[in-house]
């Protein structure tokens, strides 16, 4: 049998375990009093059990309410080490909330039900004040976004035939030539790219890597024949060549970026390739080798004449098009 000082200290122990569980209820009312009595020790021994808990990083709220004219004890969920029973920091905390936030982007598809499904289950371990708390810390502004609403059934097809490495078919409709076509894709990664979702696959009809907008995709089926992915496709590498997701031939492109505009643009890394020199004139010139140029161009037009597109000549002339049909829509504009 235990002796007596190994049965003083068990009996420790279990209170210290007790008053663990007790003040990290969201809804308890305990003060020093209330847990002196139903563990039958002093106040002075509570407060003792305190200091030792807070020594290991269980801090005390400081407004948690009166009763009986004296102060409920609770802990800190978001501070102390349980941060929830799962063990989350506050960090990790506030980041998941971030990412909640983050999913508003993808309003109707199935990973913004997911992923808040999700937070109300983490929620459920450490109470309604403490996840207010949370969602009120982090906030998402974003800009336009798609409504992937009648797009759920497809996005949830796409991911289970990727996550399975199953082949699809799909039905798409392109951008360039709005024909709608059917043909198999092997469902390599989905992408998450300026507020849209992608698929990059393996086309059997184009006999290449692609990359498809999950909003042109009108129809998806998984297929029972599993795929293997291509040895040369990395997805970390695969984008490395492009100004955005675009395809194209590569080409070395010449930007310039006038005096008044340089502090503006200088921190910018717009791609692994930069490089970057200063004339004296104080302007600046970049110089990137990209494939691809329509994201290129939209850059360049949201720059609001900040930058010039020098080189190549070909896709400076089909720039300065692009601009002008955008001129002669707002010509009749009022000034």
């Amino acid at each position: 049998m235990p002796r007596v000082n190994e049965q003083a200290e068990l009996k420790k122990i279990e209170r210290i375990l007790n008053i663990i569980v007790q003040l990290s209820a969201p809804h308890g009312t305990f003060t020093i009093d209330g847990l002196a009595d139903a563990f039958y020790v002093d106040r002075r021994t509570i407060m003792r059990d305190l200091s030792q808990l807070a020594a290991l990083g269980f801090r005390l709220k400081k407004k948690t309410g009166i009763i009986d004219k004296k102060r409920i004890l609770r802990f800190d969920q978001v501070a102390s080490p349980l941060a929830a029973p799962l063990g989350f920091t506050e960090d990790e905390l506030v980041s998941l909330y971030l990412t909640r936030e983050i999913y508003t982007v993808l309003k109707g598809s199935h990973f913004e039900k997911a992923a808040e499904s999700a937070i109300r289950k983490i929620e459920g371990l450490f109470g309604e004040e403490t996840a207010a708390r949370l969602r009120d810390t982090v906030k998402v502004k974003t800009g336009p976004i798609r409504n992937y609403r009648n797009h759920s059934v497809v996005i949830r097809t796409v991911t289970e035939a990727a996550i399975n490495r199953k082949k699809m078919r799909i039905g798409y409709s392109s951008a360039s030539s709005r024909k709608h076509d059917v043909f198999i894709i092997h469902p390599y990664t989905l992408l998450f790219y300026a507020n849209s979702l992608y698929v990059i696959g393996y086309s059997e009809k184009h006999r290449e890597v692609r990359t498809f907008a999950l909003e042109r995709i009108g129809q998806a089926q998984s297929c029972a024949e599993p795929f293997t992915i291509c040895r040369d496709y990395n997805e970390d590498s695969y984008f490395d060549p492009f100004f955005g997701i675009h395809t194209g031939e590569k080409e070395t492109v010449k930007l310039w970026v006038g005096p008044e505009y340089k502090n503006r643009i200088k921190n910018k890394i717009l791609h692994p390739s930069q490089r970057s020199v200063y004339p004296r004139d104080g302007s600046m010139e970049i110089t990137l080798t990209i494939a691809g140029k329509q994201d290129l161009f939209k850059w360049i037009l949201s720059q609001a004449g900040a930058v010039k597109l020098l080189e190549p000549q070909s896709w400076a002339k089909e720039l300065y098009h692009k601009a002008s049909e955008i001129m002669r829509l707002h010509a009749s504009a009022t000034i």
